[in-house]
């Protein structure tokens, strides 16, 4: 973020492994779920969303053109993203030198003052303009679908 001289503030705080834990210690009124998913045909998909709703897999399957959408696996998340379960974010991309994930984001998130993101360890939370998002999937060489949800 510093490099691309986006401005973001940091928030340390003890482990969070869902959105509910999340709203516990952060006061964050908007909070993101990112959900890293994978069809039967092996692609991978990050799914960044509001952290308030709840992901019909069927629905979101029909609308990215894929089939048999599950959560990925721990080893798959640690060896595709490099994190583990409960730190799943946009900047786990940065690990996916392949491209073998497809970023899909819940457009209303957009319109959002601020988002947040863990950077790559669920004891800390990166918050920024979602103006910045395109920026970020750019420098990491990917490219954001936008969806509604």
């Amino acid at each position: 973020l510093n490099k691309l001289k986006i401005p973001f503030r940091r928030i340390d705080h003890s482990a969070v492994f869902t959105v509910e834990e999340s709203t516990l210690v952060l006061t964050d009124e908007n909070p993101i779920k990112n959900l890293l998913l994978q069809d039967k045909s092996g692609q991978f998909f990050l799914v960044i969303m509001s952290g308030l709703k709840r992901l019909d897999l069927k629905e979101l399957s029909s609308k990215i053109g894929s089939s048999k959408l599950q959560f990925a696996k721990p080893d798959d998340m640690m060896s595709v993203i490099g994190v583990t379960p409960g730190s799943v974010s946009l900047f786990g991309i940065i690990n996916d030198k392949q491209n073998k994930v497809r970023i899909v984001i819940e457009n209303s998130i957009t319109k959002l003052e601020e988002i947040s993101f863990h950077p790559n360890d669920n004891t800390a939370t990166i918050f920024f303009d979602p103006i910045y998002l395109n920026l970020i999937a750019q420098e990491l060489k990917h490219e954001i679908v936008l969806i509604d949800i």
